[in-house]
């Protein structure tokens, strides 16, 4: 080795050091990240495999999917940045470079089709509950296909990814020969190279204008729903004799002897304009009488007193963000995934000028880039906080370990 690539060597080594040094608040931060997403996301996975109470609901098809998104953003991705930041400017492992690549447009595309097809589901379950609804088969299926497209789609990030050399100011003023893990040189000025990258920003951005869309009429259904006030509500008495059919498609999951749909805690039918028939025939008098109505309420028997009586009674009372739990966990899932990832698009032109970047710049600038990597994190935070069954479900296990424990001693 001759004594002017040791030189080299010895200032590429402090370069790293002194952009280590400053990137280490993000790194402790990456590493706080990785650690509360791998353990939420485990307990999201156990909680929500193990309980019987989420086996008839694709909520729990959508949140295991996502749940392993994420797990592998923690596991993989999130300790990968964390080795880049320590080795910024020596990154020489292509094959990890490209692997790191692949698994970071994989996830957000798979996260990205996914919240898609959540806000789908979303749509048809509040505004429009009696057609045919996605099932806990179908959800299975189209997640599994979304999944495959979004491997097929990512292929190309690491063919075009991988180690850049470039040239750098060191600390005595001269050059020293830099090694990134970004956009081969090869494929800078590539035509197909910049097709990918605008087909990726045109996806995220046609994802977000669509989510925005679809939960701005979310939003205007359940508002509609809320300011909703029968001015009467159907009430009778009625022999054990009488017979109430309802000629109406029900929505899937409507369990006709508890007369609550299990979807919602709570929800109830909403609104539809088009008119539905009901008949009612007593053993005395068998006459036919035909209503128009703009809501659709179910009916719930009361065995012990021969009663019927409208859902709407019970659930007017509710607040709608009871009724509507799911939807806003939803929606706050997609919202903090449409955020932070328009940052790191604004971001993007920025890394072009890594090489110009100080090392306290670059650190922030690390920071706002890689600031999507709360999405890993935040999905347990938010079913913790606004889901009331997941909470009772990891309790109820925390109190069974507990249990156990103390019976073991």
């Amino acid at each position: 080795m001759t004594m002017n690539s040791t030189q080299e060597d010895e200032r590429l080594l402090e370069l790293n050091d002194t952009y280590a040094k400053a990137l280490l608040p993000v790194t402790i931060l990456h590493g706080f990240i990785s650690a509360a997403g791998i353990i939420g996301n485990l307990i999201i996975i156990f909680i929500f495999s193990k309980s019987r109470e989420y086996k008839h609901d694709n909520f729990r098809v959508f949140v295991l999917f996502l749940a392993v998104i994420d797990i592998v953003g923690c596991v993989v991705l999130v300790p990968a940045e964390m080795f880049k930041h320590a080795h910024y400017f020596s990154f020489e492992n292509a094959a990890a470079c490209k692997l790191k690549c692949f698994l970071n447009v994989m996830g957000c595309t798979a996260s990205t089709f996914t919240l898609i097809l959540i806000s789908v589901d979303r749509f048809r379950r509040v505004c429009q509950p009696l057609r045919k609804q996605i099932g806990i088969s179908l959800a299975f299926k189209l997640c599994t296909i979304l999944s495959i497209i979004s491997v097929i789609i990512s292929i190309p990030a690491p063919v075009f990814c991988g180690v850049r050399s470039d040239t750098m100011e060191n600390h005595y003023g001269g050059n020293t020969t830099v090694f990134l893990c970004s956009t081969e040189a090869i494929y800078q000025s590539n035509i197909w190279q910049k097709i990918y990258t605008l087909f990726s920003l045109c996806l995220l951005v046609i994802f977000s204008l669509f989510c925005t869309i679809v939960y701005f009429l979310i939003g205007r259904e359940i508002w509609k729903n809320s300011n909703f006030s029968p001015s009467t509500c159907l009430s009778r008495s009625k022999s054990n004799s009488d017979i109430l059919t309802i000629q109406a498609q029900l929505v899937p999951g409507y369990d006709i002897n508890s007369g609550f749909i299990g979807e919602e805690e709570g929800i109830s039918l909403a609104r539809e304009t088009s008119s539905h028939t009901y008949k009612s025939r007593s053993a005395s008098n068998a006459s036919s009488t035909t209503e128009e109505i703009n809501r659709v309420n179910v009916a719930m028997r009361n065995p012990s007193k021969g009663n019927l009586s409208m859902i709407s009674n019970v659930t007017k009372q509710t607040p709608c963000c009871f009724k509507y739990r799911k939807t806003l966990i939803w929606f706050l899932v997609t919202l903090v995934f449409i955020l932070t990832y328009i940052i790191y698009c604004g971001l993007l032109m920025e890394r072009l000028k890594l090489t110009k970047m100080s090392a306290d710049k670059l650190a922030v600038f690390s920071f706002f880039e890689r600031l999507y990597f709360i999405n890993n994190m935040a999905n347990p935070i938010i079913y913790a906080c606004l889901y009331n069954k997941f909470r009772r479900s990891c309790k109820t296990y925390v109190n069974a370990m507990i249990t156990y424990l103390c019976r073991a001693q």
